[in-house]
């Protein structure tokens, strides 16, 4: 019986779930690759953060015979490209978990641990930040959902705000603790009443089901959980549709208790 890690060179995800997808992406690419590839092409970054490792607890000849925290070895070889999955012996787990998330952080590598499928450390531990593509309105909104299912369990009163780099217009919400949840789309004084205005001739944010038409626009719920697909649709529709910001767009995203 072991305890799996993972570790990879990639942008950081925006969520727990987004993490999962991402690992899983992985784990089926290698299925695919030759075995004899395994351990070859190791990434600069990998191979560093192997170091990082050993240097602390030394690859064990025969691990399986006591005396290390690795349950294989060498460590590298579990290494392919950008990517390393490996293990620990169960006894270890605590102090290697630390090692592996303090020398990912040092690295600017992602850590995951796949057993309780999260982020080392939780995407809703403490303040997490990452820039992205944005994606097409309907893709923004699955990403959203993580974001706010998440955000919602966390416990204490989290906030979530997506960001244009250029313009630095935004989309935010916040998961209260008695389980409601609230979102605010900055709007834009200066915007035109074309844009500002549907085919019917109404306003466009009153007819996503906001309350008002000032710069910014907001709604809250009672019932966050069940309520999670309504908002994220309202807020990847604002901000992709209401305040027009292009597929492709240059976006920050940060998370955070309040």
């Amino acid at each position: 019986m072991s305890y799996n890690f993972a570790v990879w060179e990639g942008a950081a995800p925006l969520s727990n779930a987004h993490a999962t997808s991402e690992f899983e992406r992985r784990c089926d690419l290698l299925a695919t690759q030759l075995e004899d590839s395994i351990g070859k092409a190791v990434s600069p970054g990998i191979r560093d953060f192997v170091d990082a490792l050993i240097g602390v607890h030394p690859d064990a000849p025969q691990p399986s015979r006591g005396g290390g925290p690795w349950a294989d070895g060498p460590l590298i070889n579990n290494a392919t490209g950008d990517f390393i999955y490996f293990a620990a012996v169960p006894d270890r787990v605590e102090d290697v978990g630390q090692l592996v998330m303090q020398s990912a952080a040092d690295l600017g590598l992602v850590a995951f641990d796949p057993q309780v499928e999260e982020l080392m450390p939780s995407a809703t531990s403490g303040v997490r930040s990452t820039e992205f593509d944005l994606p097409v309105a309907h893709e923004l909104a699955l990403h959203l959902e993580a974001l706010i299912e998440e955000a919602l369990a966390a416990g204490p009163t989290f906030v979530g705000i997506v960001q244009e780099e250029a313009t630095g217009s935004f989309i935010q919400w916040m998961a209260g603790t008695d389980g409601s949840l609230a979102i605010e789309v900055q709007g834009e004084s200066l915007q035109s009443p074309r844009r500002r205005l549907n085919s019917d001739g109404e306003s466009e944010m009153r007819s996503l089901g906001f309350a008002d038409e000032g710069t910014n626009w907001s709604a809250s719920y009672q019932n966050g959980r069940g309520s999670i697909e309504t908002a994220s649709n309202l807020l990847a529709h604002a901000l992709c549709e209401i305040r027009r910001v292009p597929p492709g767009a240059a976006m920050s995203v940060q998370t955070f208790p309040a």
